[in-house]
């Protein structure tokens, strides 16, 4: 096997196992009976300190220099990294996991939106075709919140979303940015935001452990495995492997504990699906087409 193919196979591995491990995201959070804050609390406390493990493994010790090399775009990227996953959580626990991983699927929309308001990257036809169609997917899923009470749930998802975009921008436009220790802060800002509110240790040991194996293990794995994928695909092949966790998501539940979404809902969240899947695969084919002389 070539080298080129063997890396892009460890990388198409390495990302889709990422985005499989976030998969039980909404199952997990679903399986416990703590509050938001506390739930946040402990998921985030774990997959801070086993980062912040790792990162001393790594570097063998830490030293301010460590996080003072991110400068002001780590900073941000860390503030927004905290907030998607703030958003994230209260909508798993508000709105239909399925509302809020479709919703969540359209970071691809919204970067697009702000790398052409802020890097002054263009829009291409298909990716314009794909925001109008998206936007309307997820106008729809709104409207479908609004009926059925779900609203503030699926409000929360679209601000994850948004916030997670707005992450990759400032990744993109910064691409020097160590990123191991943004991390590091992004879960140490959440810790220290729930704390502000949660009483942590009122949850009983089962949901501890639930919790505790969420961040250590399923976030930090999923993290680090797509990271690691992310440096051996382009963009477009890596973002057409995080819709596994938007497919996979809802059938966890679905199996679990029989959790489905609406009619309405399950109908737009394909569409936003299928565009993004079909914008992924145009990115890829002309990617992989040799430049102009």
């Amino acid at each position: 096997m070539l080298k080129g193919q063997s890396s892009y196979l460890r990388g198409s591995f390495a990302g889709a196992g990422g985005a499989l491990c976030w998969s039980f995201d909404g199952l997990l959070l679903r399986s416990v009976q703590t509050d938001g804050w506390q739930t946040l609390f402990w998921r985030m406390s774990s997959y801070t300190l086993v980062l912040t493990c790792i990162l001393l493994w790594r570097e063998r010790g830490l030293s301010p220099r460590t996080f003072r090399a991110i400068g002001m775009p780590g900073i941000a990227i860390a503030v927004l990294l905290a907030g998607a996953n703030i958003f994230f959580v209260f909508s798993i626990l508000l709105t239909a996991v399925a509302n809020t991983l479709f919703l969540f699927a359209s970071v691809p929309v919204f970067s697009a939106i702000f790398g052409w308001m802020f890097l002054n990257q263009a829009l291409q036809l298909r990716t314009a075709l794909a925001l109008v169609i998206g936007l309307a997917g997820v106008t729809a899923i709104f409207a479908d919140g609004l009926q059925h009470g779900s609203l503030a749930g699926d409000l929360f998802a679209l601000i994850a979303a948004c916030l997670f975009a707005a992450n990759l921008t400032v990744i993109g436009a910064y691409p020097n940015t160590p990123l191991f220790p943004s991390l590091i802060l992004a879960g140490t800002f959440a810790v220290f935001v729930s704390v502000l509110f949660a009483h942590p240790f009122k949850a009983d040991n089962r949901d501890l452990a639930l919790l505790i194996a969420s961040g250590a293990i399923q976030q930090t794995v999923g993290v680090l495995l797509f990271q690691w994928g992310a440096r051996m695909l382009h963009a477009a092949e890596i973002g057409l492997l995080a819709l596994v966790e938007t497919v996979f998501g809802p059938v966890w539940v679905w199996l679990a504990i029989d959790e489905l979404p609406s009619s309405l809902a399950l109908v737009a969240g394909l569409i936003i699906l299928v565009t993004l899947l079909a914008h992924s695969l145009l990115a890829m084919r002309e990617q992989s087409r040799p430049p102009p002389p």
